[in-house]
């Protein structure tokens, strides 16, 4: 015969249940608070909206970090270097591929050969790591995955491109349009997403060239008018090509925390909504 008991004291229910004595009994703790305490809980909180594709939220007290995964998605940046050398190894390419249509793809580039020129390129999923602190310092780290976040240990690859120091940090220049003086009196989620839309504002030009270059051996990435023209034409290519490893997630969010001095005893994880 089932039977159930249910004690309560100081807001906290014991749940018993079981069928005869022999059986094991299980137990089952759960916290209660009323409506007044819980909502006062709540207002203590430093309470936020999240940026768009939050997967990870940490609070260091002082200082918070983001983690934002971005789909798949054809996005457009510019170039501002010399292309010659690379433009010749396309046509080269679309010789020894039989692809006809290459040169005639980038007819613009070709008939007027812009020192600045704007490509349409697809990129896998983008993770971007964000950290604020209150002394008005920002840090932007940008990562490409050929899979969704699924955990700590999800391996992130370096992004092929320029303006990359080699800790991931992306340097944004002084052209790029992000309203810095106001950047701590917005919302953050609009701070956030402000960050990585002037990722793609500015140029890309030759500074802090170590990614682009440990893609050297992959063409399809190395050379901006193959990889613009697969991005079109045959995007599996693109999602499915090799990347470079960097580090796990982990790893990542551990080397920002030793960088920066952010106090673990401090930490509170605020998101976890996919691991």
């Amino acid at each position: 015969m089932m039977k159930r008991i249910i004690v309560e004291k100081d807001n906290t229910i014991l749940q018993k249940s079981y069928i005869t004595p022999k059986h094991r009994i299980v137990f089952k703790k759960h916290k209660e608070l009323s409506t007044p305490k819980f909502i006062n809980k709540i207002m203590k909180q430093d309470l936020i909206i999240l940026p768009k594709n939050t997967r990870l939220y940490k609070d260091y007290g002082e200082c918070k970090l983001f983690v934002t995964e971005h789909p798949p998605q054809l996005r457009t940046i510019k170039i501002a270097t010399t292309l010659i050398y690379k433009w010749k190894m396309f046509k080269l390419w679309c010789k020894r591929n039989g692809i006809k249509d290459g040169e005639k793809f980038f007819e613009e580039f070709g008939s007027k050969g812009f020192k600045i020129h704007t490509f349409n390129l697809l990129f896998p999923y983008m993770i971007c790591i964000t950290s604020f602190s209150q002394n008005r310092c920002y840090y932007f780290y940008v990562f490409l995955s050929n899979k969704p976040i699924v955990d700590f240990q999800t391996m992130l690859y370096k992004v092929p491109l320029s303006n990359i120091q080699r800790s991931q940090t992306v340097c944004m220049g002084s052209s790029v349009r992000i309203p810095d003086s106001n950047i701590f009196k917005i919302p953050v989620s609009e701070a956030i997403d402000s960050i990585f839309k002037a990722l793609f504002e500015g140029s890309f030009n030759s500074d802090y060239k170590y990614n682009i270059l440990s893609y050297q051996k992959i063409e399809k990435f190395f050379n901006f008018f193959i990889w613009s023209y697969l991005s079109h034409n045959d995007p599996m290519q693109i999602l499915q090509e090799k990347l470079i490893e960097y580090k796990t997630l982990g790893e990542v969010i551990k080397s920002i925390e030793e960088s920066y001095g952010f106090d673990e005893s401090l930490k509170f994880l605020h998101l976890t909504n996919s691991f």
